[in-house]
């Protein structure tokens, strides 16, 4: 396995490492995995997906509640720093890297397997998402615990 490349620790250090990203407070997480923020309308996470968010993705369905809980229960109600990947104008349908403390959401959900990575998305940690996927799903976490849900070629 792999140890957690040095700018996504670095990034989730601190806030003060990240010049860019700004500090919200996150209202509630839609069933989607939308964080409603305090002063705007939802955003996404980047480079992540929660389980059944796609036709195709209905036989991970069952873990969709608890992917759901986890993420409220590391960002509701907390202040959270968020880095836009891409341009564009803000919250226009872009993505986001959450850090909330000194975690980085986004990894904590693919490494502890309550979510998916999205491998279409062109962001700057694409590839240590999906290593963190296949490091849940090697050690049978989250989603990945059901051996018949495992797609072991990706």
């Amino acid at each position: 396995m792999k140890a957690a490349p040095i700018a996504a620790v670095l990034l989730a250090a601190s806030f003060s490492l990240l010049p860019a990203a700004r500090r919200v407070v996150v209202k509630e997480v839609g069933e989607d995995g939308t964080l409603k923020v305090s002063w705007c309308c939802g955003i996404k996470l980047a480079g992540v997906e929660l389980p059944g968010g796609r036709a195709r993705e209905m036989r991970y369905r069952y873990f969709h509640p608890e992917s759901v809980e986890a993420l409220r229960g590391l960002v509701e109600g907390k202040e959270v720093a968020i880095d836009r990947v891409g341009g564009g104008r803000p919250f226009g349908g872009k993505r986001y890297y959450v850090y909330v403390d000194t975690v980085f959401v986004n990894a904590f959900l693919l490494r502890e397997g309550y979510a998916r990575c999205v491998r279409k998305a062109g962001h700057r940690l694409a590839r240590e998402f999906a290593d963190y996927e296949l490091s849940a799903k090697r050690l049978r976490k989250g989603l990945w615990i059901n051996p018949f849900s495992a797609d072991e070629g990706r």
